[in-house]
């Protein structure tokens, strides 16, 4: 599917990160010091999707966000001011 509310990404204490944006998975690392924070290593799996624009686009905004904020229960990336993505906090 490919519906926004399916989406998550998991922030794991060895600086590892998995995701999902509609179809495929995704994995990396990510490297973060303050508000300073870098992904990388981004790798997904390769089903054929009927729409991976999504997954396209959700990479390509994790290999430029350089820092984020949390305002309540709202993670929100960015790059420079510039809010590139959103995700609220589980668990």
């Amino acid at each position: 599917t490919d519906d926004p509310k399916g989406y998550f990404m998991e922030l794991k204490p060895d600086n590892n990160f998995k995701a999902y944006a509609g179809c495929n998975n995704m994995a990396g690392h990510y490297e973060y010091r303050g508000e300073r924070i870098h992904f990388m290593r981004i790798v997904g799996t390769m089903k054929a999707c009927p729409n991976p624009t999504a997954e396209e686009e959700i990479k390509a905004v994790l290999e430029t966000v350089d820092n984020f904020t949390r305002n309540g229960k709202t993670l929100i990336f960015k790059r420079g001011e510039t809010i590139t993505a959103k995700f609220e906090v589980g668990k």
